[in-house]
């Protein structure tokens, strides 16, 4: 009977890890082996979408604007956000009607929450104000992995 030498069982140990890796990549390929995937640990903001609810002026343009439209942040999307925390979201605009109007409330999709605004609701927009602003705070949903789009609904009067 032979000896096995060191050599020769370091030999027979790579082949055989080589077909091990090759039948464990056969099977990831063949779909029979699947490797687990973990979601994302933050909530992924895709969007934030406004929703004026408003009036026009003689003109017939909206009193404070266009009445939908999209906000874009500096760094752009996507926004990552720690389930549970906030973002702000702020919004400048003007009242381009000859009378003042209220900005009476502010409506959050679903699953965001409305924490707050700045400055505080309901808020009056005097005539002609080319510089208005109004912060809304949202409290993001405390399911890490989500993929979402903000909707604000707001309500003028």
């Amino acid at each position: 009977m032979r000896r096995w030498n060191r050599r020769r069982v370091l030999n027979v140990a790579v082949v055989i890890a080589a077909v091990v890796v090759a039948l464990i990549v056969l099977l990831i390929v063949l779909g029979y082996l699947v490797l687990p995937t973990s979601p994302s640990g933050e909530v992924t903001l895709y969007g934030v979408h406004w929703e004026v609810q408003q009036g026009t002026t003689s003109g017939g343009q909206g009193w404070f604007g266009p009445s939908q439209f999209n906000y874009s942040f500096s760094e752009g999307y996507p926004v990552e956000v720690t389930p549970g925390g906030t973002v702000s979201i702020p919004w400048a605009f003007s009242n381009y009607d000859a009378v003042n109007h209220t900005v009476l409330t502010i409506l959050v999709g679903a699953p965001y929450t409305l924490v707050g605004t700045s400055p505080s609701l309901p808020a009056v927009v005097p005539s002609g104000t080319d510089d208005a602003f109004l912060s809304v705070t949202v409290q993001a949903p405390s399911s890490p992995g989500l993929n979402t789009t903000l909707v604000l609904e707001v309500e003028v009067v």
